[in-house]
């Protein structure tokens, strides 16, 4: 029973670990290429996978110490944030 219940806390940590950790260093260029609409799969073609800041958004840092954050919805950018400048889908 000891066993099982130190597999449990040990998978246990390995998710909290894997889900949070310090988001991915990226160029600045390739960041300021990121675009609304553009899917899931061209942003992280261009920057790779972010860390989860929560459902379907996901952070990167940039080597220039700025800050990505992108939220997709259907598949697609819906906002993001980089550089602390906000923008949405409706202000196209």
């Amino acid at each position: 029973m000891l066993r099982l219940s130190s597999l449990v806390v040990m998978v246990m940590l390995l998710a909290l670990l894997g889900c949070g950790g310090k988001p991915k260093i990226v160029a600045d260029k390739d960041a300021a290429k990121v675009k609304m609409e553009m899917t899931k799969k061209e942003v992280e073609s261009l920057v790779g996978r972010g860390r989860s800041v929560g459902t379907d958004s996901y952070e990167w840092k940039t080597d220039k110490g700025k800050t990505l954050t992108v939220g997709f919805f259907n598949d697609k950018v819906a906002s993001m944030i980089f550089g602390g400048a906000p923008t949405k889908s409706e202000e196209k």
